[in-house]
C-alpha cells in the first residue's frame, strides 16, 4: 500500500463541494487516505465526505418519493389552501373546483401563485363572505379626554 498522500486534501474537497461526491471518494482512496487515522485533516475531509454523502443520498431519496407522491401531495396542498381560503372545510361540491385548479397549476408548472390565484377566482372563494365585524359605540367615552391626553 503506497503512503498516504495528504497534499490531495485541497483537491478532494473541491471535488466534493462541487457535488460529485463518488468522484471525490475514489480521489480518497487512491491518494491512500483511508485507513488514516492520525492525520486530523485527513479525518476531517473524510467526515465532511460522509456528510456530503449522506446529504445526497438523503436528498435524492425524498425526492424521488416526493416525486413518487406528486399527485397526492399537490392534491393535498391545494385542498389545505383552498380549506384555508375559505375559512371552512372541503366538501364534496368543492372537488370539481379542486380539480381545476390543480389542472390549471399544472399547466403553469406548479407556481404558487397559480395555486393561490385558482382559490381567489373560484366560485368557492368568490361567494364566501366575511363575518360581520361589531364595533364599539364610542359615543359615550368622546366626552372624555384619551387616557394619557391633556386637556
Amino acid at each position: 500500500m503506497p503512503p498516504p498522500d495528504s497534499a490531495s486534501l485541497p483537491r478532494i474537497l473541491a471535488t466534493a463541494r462541487a457535488g460529485a461526491v463518488g468522484e471525490a471518494w475514489r480521489l480518497f482512496r487512491a491518494a491512500g487516505l483511508e485507513g488514516e487515522l492520525a492525520d486530523p485533516a485527513t479525518l476531517a475531509v473524510k467526515g465532511r465526505l460522509l456528510k456530503a454523502q449522506a446529504g445526497a443520498l438523503a436528498e435524492g431519496a425524498g425526492r424521488t418519493a416526493l416525486l413518487a407522491h406528486s399527485e397526492s401531495l399537490i392534491r393535498n396542498f391545494t385542498e389545505n389552501l383552498m380549506q384555508y381560503g375559505l375559512g371552512r372545510r372541503i366538501e364534496y361540491f368543492d372537488q370539481p373546483a379542486l380539480r381545476a385548479i390543480v389542472r390549471k397549476a399544472a399547466a403553469n408548472d406548479y407556481h404558487f401563485s397559480s395555486f393561490v390565484l385558482g382559490v381567489v377566482n373560484s366560485a368557492a372563494f368568490q361567494m364566501s363572505r366575511a363575518d360581520a365585524v361589531q364595533t364599539t359605540d364610542n359615543s359615550q367615552v368622546s366626552d372624555r379626554p384619551a387616557k394619557g391626553s391633556r386637556r
